[in-house]
């Protein structure tokens, strides 16, 4: 709700708020790649291809849900 207010405050469009899985997500791949010393371009990329895989998959499972009414 914070976060949203905020938005409004600035002036900013509101749009859909990440899960925290893919927040979560995101940030451990990233703090691996870094701990490995493997954080690159390439792998910036790969990390948002899956980030976004993940991301569609969260979405699509939750519009199922919903249309199950659950």
């Amino acid at each position: 709700k914070d976060s949203i207010q905020l938005a409004k405050d600035l002036g900013q469009p509101i749009g859909p708020i990440a899960p925290i899985a893919l927040f979560a997500h995101y940030h451990a791949e990233l703090f691996k790649l870094i701990e490995s010393g493997k954080l690159t371009n390439k792998t910036m990329h790969e990390l948002y291809r899956s980030n976004t895989l993940l991301g569609n998959i969260i979405m699509e499972v939750d519009e199922k849900r919903k249309g199950k009414g659950l």
